[in-house]
């Protein structure tokens, strides 16, 4: 900040290196109060559209959260909503009908990991994805949506420091699993790219998030994609594993490796449509080569849940919300063999369970849709 005393003030903007008379926008009339921080941002696409816009910073203590508004300064894209999709089960609107030149309230959030989202045509499909920087400590952050040559960016002013933070296109969403016994740290490449987009993924564990451009199914325009797995530390071209999916918009996919005969992996579709008001959601992946085709039973009253999932199978149960102990069934005698005590699950959750073996035996590995994820141990 540059310190002025308080009063009334035009501020000229001017390409560098030029003089106050050589202003290409005026800002006239700025009252300036004591005490207060202000930012004058100046946007725009060409010199012929540049406008201003005055905001006020609230930089008291944040008591520990991040304090964050948008500022929608992207010429030509329109009324926006700005959605939280960090949890694609539970996605949370942050600001609505923001319109170009809006500055959104100043919300607090705890410190985290941030994916956002913007609709720039009402109907509820995110157009442009954004994977924050990492929030890991207390700030005042202004971001912008800006035009960058004729895409869409978005600036996070941090303090002194600006950072930005590139849009994906009508995203689609990939997390990578490792969850194949006995290979060690694996790096994950997209369309043989010279940068991983997961990385040290060791076994069992879970990639976030990752946003790529998703095709359109309607329009017929499919965007294929290879996905290489490779040690950690080696070149996509050192892959050991290599998958081919299509991406579509808006779909959330895991891509998941484990061990059948030798290292395999698959991909499959995380359906986070909206759960029925006050339940859950477990969809269990059967990927233990130890256990055989299995019932997983409710092991409170051993009800059956699902049948003869086989190897490499998987289903899908939605239940009321709360804690469960289930149970795997591996020679069908109606009672399990295996139970797992699962956490209390909060209404909408979408957990996908992958039963997996090492050389300890078997053991759930959960991975939940904000990104989290659990390693669950038998109980018997």
């Amino acid at each position: 900040y540059a310190e002025l005393p308080a009063g009334e003030y035009d501020f000229d903007v001017a390409l560098e290196g030029g003089a106050a008379a050589d202003s290409v926008l005026a800002v006239d009339d700025v009252e300036l109060v004591a005490g207060k921080d202000y930012t004058v941002a100046a946007w725009g696409t060409t010199l012929e559209n540049l406008a201003a816009i005055l905001l006020e910073d609230d930089n008291s203590d944040t008591d520990g959260n991040v304090r964050i508004r948008a500022i929608h300064a992207a010429a030509g894209v329109g009324e926006v909503d700005v959605w939280s999709i960090t949890n694609p089960a539970a996605p949370a609107p942050l600001f609505v009908d923001l319109d170009t030149g809006d500055v959104g309230d100043a919300l607090e959030l705890p410190t985290g990991d941030y994916t956002v989202g913007i609709d720039a045509d009402n109907d509820g499909v995110v157009d442009f994805g954004f994977d924050l920087p990492p929030l890991t400590t207390a700030a005042n952050i202004n971001a912008y949506a800006v035009i960058n040559d004729g895409n869409v960016t978005l600036y996070a002013q941090v303090g002194p420091a600006v950072i930005p933070v590139p849009a994906v296109a009508d995203p689609g969403f990939v997390r990578a699993a490792h969850l194949a016994s006995g290979v060690g740290e694996v790096d994950v490449f997209a369309q043989n790219g010279a940068d991983p987009v997961a990385s040290k993924l060791a076994f069992p564990s879970a990639s976030g998030w990752i946003l790529v451009p998703g095709g359109d199914p309607e329009m017929n325009d499919d965007m294929s994609y290879e996905f290489d797995v490779s040690p950690t530390g080696e070149e996509a071209s050192d892959a050991v594993l290599t998958l081919n999916a299509d991406i579509d918009k808006g779909i959330y996919y895991t891509a998941y490796a484990y061990i059948d005969e030798g290292p395999e992996i698959d991909a499959r579709v995380d359906g986070f449509n909206i759960v029925t008001d006050g339940n859950i959601r477990i969809d269990v992946v059967h990927v233990a080569p130890a256990a055989g085709e299995v019932d997983v039973l409710n092991a409170d009253g051993n009800a059956a849940l699902l049948s003869n999932v086989g190897f490499g199978a998987s289903g899908s149960i939605e239940i009321p919300a709360g804690q469960y102990s289930i149970g795997l069934d591996t020679d069908n005698g109606g009672v399990p063999d295996l139970t797992f005590d699962l956490p209390n699950l909060a209404a909408g959750t979408v957990a996908t369970a992958y039963a997996v073996s090492d050389n300890t035996g078997v053991f759930l590995f959960v991975l939940f849709s904000d990104g989290t994820t659990a390693k669950i141990s038998p109980t018997i």
